[in-house]
């Protein structure tokens, strides 16, 4: 089976204060689907190329940049061990 999973911020579904949601995506048979997760952050707190979560100076979320990339790999995991 071709599939690809990736980790991808979504710049197409800014919310009202400008932040975008981080989503998983799964291509399969060039159909693509998208799981939301619960985490939205500003285009400058992430980073393209690793696809991860970073620390810029202005941040404000409850969670650390490290928590954050774990829960957001878990569940990238768990998609990964469904197909």
């Amino acid at each position: 089976m071709n599939f690809r999973v990736a980790i991808v911020l979504r710049k197409d579904k800014l919310n009202k204060i400008g932040a975008c949601p981080i989503n998983i995506r799964l291509t399969f048979r060039r159909k693509v689907q998208y799981f939301a997760t619960t985490y939205v952050v500003q285009e400058n707190e992430w980073d393209a190329v690793k696809s991860k979560v970073v620390k810029s100076k202005a941040w404000s979320h409850l969670e650390s940049p490290d928590r954050m990339n774990f829960n957001i790999n878990s569940e990238y995991n768990r998609i990964y061990r469904m197909v």
